[in-house]
């Protein structure tokens, strides 16, 4: 928190809670404590770790810079590593508090599902054939289980996201060559490593290096579909043969100026409604709107995506509202005439 309010997409967020007269409770990374919203007082105060309610929303940051620096008495201090434990302590400590401790897990699933090999889990010929044979062209993840049920040795299913930073749909064919075809896939990526060297304290400096990693289907127990496109090459996705989450993301703002070559809101979702009559379950669907932009989007359109969404048997929905980001605002501005001014304060960074 800055100055007693939450910034960013996440302040949004609180500010329709307190709206809506909802309790709300914040972890701030800064003081490293809880605060909960007085509505009589209409600040925000320190408590204890808090308990949830039956339907809570989790909102926050996506991840925390190892190199956060602080100045105390002129010297620089690396407290990223230290932010983040306290990050994952806190909401380890509410989860407990709310739903108690985590039940034991078994060391070895696989142990309970009989011989951890592949050909002897597979269910006979006769009724996998009866599954490929069925009338859905894409196979409910219950069908995929009974052609090869989870044997992975993990305490937790491997899942693979596809895609945080590019739609799969542009890579339907290496998913599908993966997944279905046995050929491995070869993925470059950004993460924080040490660099060798160290702070005055002793503690590692991170640097980002790029990773290749090589991955095999075994790798995987399911695939997390991250998208805003459909047609055949996300079909072709949603029919490999692994269990998988769906995660479909609507502006409302396709067809107008905002986004010119993006399919009206109507059409995705007629074709979502069609990839559901074909076996895709709707259980496995998230839909999340985003962005909402204050001003813009008009909240008949939300209505409306949201109940089409729950008539189709969508249970999860998400929403986001677009941040301020200095590099990319200005554009936004001159090409759409959209005044931030009246929503937002330029000075913010929007990272909250």
């Amino acid at each position: 928190m800055q100055r007693g309010r939450v910034d960013g997409g996440t302040g949004w967020a609180v500010q329709m809670a307190i709206d809506n007269r909802k309790p709300v409770h914040i972890f701030d990374l800064n003081t490293q404590k809880w605060y909960t919203y007085n509505f009589q007082s209409r600040t925000f105060e320190s408590e204890e770790t808090p308990k949830l309610t039956k339907n809570f929303a989790g909102i926050g940051t996506r991840s925390i810079d190892p190199n956060i620096e602080e100045k105390t008495n002129g010297k620089v201090k690396y407290v990223g590593d230290e932010k983040r434990q306290a990050a994952l302590d806190a909401m380890d400590a509410v989860f407990r508090n709310t739903f108690g401790d985590p039940k034991p897990q078994p060391k070895n699933p696989a142990e309970f599902n009989g011989k951890n090999n592949p050909a002897e889990n597979f269910n006979g010929p006769k009724e996998s054939q009866e599954v490929l044979e069925s009338s859905n062209t894409i196979l409910s993840n219950k069908e995929i289980l009974k052609l090869k049920p989870y044997t992975g040795s993990d305490t937790n299913p491997r899942i693979a996201v596809a895609s945080e930073h590019s739609d799969p749909v542009f890579f339907a064919n290496q998913i599908v060559d993966l997944f279905d075809n046995g050929k491995p896939l070869t993925v470059k990526s950004e993460k924080w490593v040490p660099s060798g060297r160290k702070t005055k304290e002793g503690k590692d400096i991170y640097e980002k290096k790029v990773i290749e990693t090589t991955y095999t289907a075994d790798d995987f127990d399911a695939l997390y579909i991250i998208t805003k496109h459909d047609g055949l090459p996300l079909k072709k996705i949603l029919q490999t043969k692994i269990p998988k989450l769906i995660h479909f993301s609507v502006t409302g703002m396709g067809g107008t100026s905002w986004e010119p070559g993006v399919m009206k809101y109507q059409d995705m979702l007629k074709r979502i409604k069609d990839f559901i009559k074909m076996g895709l379950d709707p259980e496995m669907v998230t839909m999340r709107i985003d962005p909402i932009i204050p001003g813009v989007t008009p909240f008949e359109v939300i209505e409306d995506i949201v109940k089409k969404s729950a008539a189709m048997g969508i249970k999860t929905i998400k929403f986001s509202v677009m941040d301020w980001y200095r590099s990319t605002s200005p554009e936004v501005i001159k090409n759409t005439g959209y005044d931030y001014s009246k929503y937002y304060e330029p000075e913010l960074d929007g990272n909250g």
